[in-house]
């Protein structure tokens, strides 16, 4: 008989912002952090706050960006480490472009979030029959993920996508390590 456990603090996450200052060119940085956050382990917000707003220069005219403006949006958790201009840079078009220079790298430390744990149990049992006295019958099982923990990917890391902070996955594939229960039989005979 054995037993086996596994017990993992989730990895490091680090939330990332991909924007488009203009002219084919786009930056992948860390945002700006307004509030602490923590992980839930929820797996359809693991966040525990997952708000994003954009700094204006002013009032932004025009129809509003797809991010909010952080002065109409409090609570948020995170911001974009760039500030935008409250003109649009194309008229009659909803992009308002970064005022050049204003980027920095984002305040978010690097790995400031821990993802989802992992918890993994296996379990085997085996019992010998002689027959004769060179035969030998095993009989085996094993059981994989024992208990069926669902253990999480983790979530979508990318602040401007709209499924930012759910999780989409398992963290293996199914059939892998620590996916899914699985329990085999097997008979052996030794001679």
């Amino acid at each position: 008989m054995g037993i086996v456990n596994q017990l993992q603090s989730g990895n490091p996450l680090n939330p990332l912002l991909v924007i488009g200052p203009g002219a084919g060119v786009s930056l992948t940085v860390r945002p700006d952090e307004l509030m602490k956050v923590t992980g839930t382990g929820s797996p359809t917000q693991f966040f525990t706050n997952h708000t994003l707003c954009e700094p204006f220069n002013g009032v932004p005219s025009g129809s509003a960006p797809a991010i909010p403006a952080c002065a109409t949006t409090p609570g948020a958790a995170f911001t974009v480490p760039c500030t935008f201009s409250s003109i649009p840079g194309t008229p009659g078009k909803n992009n308002y472009p970064i005022v050049p220079g204003s980027c920095h790298p984002g305040s978010l430390s690097r790995d400031a979030i821990t993802g989802p744990t992992f918890l993994n149990t296996d379990f085997s049992v085996l019992k010998d029959t002689k027959i004769t006295e060179r035969l030998n019958l095993q009989f085996r099982t094993e059981m994989y993920d024992l208990f069926n923990h669902p253990n999480f990917g983790n979530p979508v890391l990318t602040a401007t996508s709209s499924s930012f902070g759910n999780i989409q996955s398992t963290r293996f594939p199914t059939g892998d390590f620590g996916s899914s229960r699985q329990i085999i039989f097997a008979l052996k005979l030794q001679f």
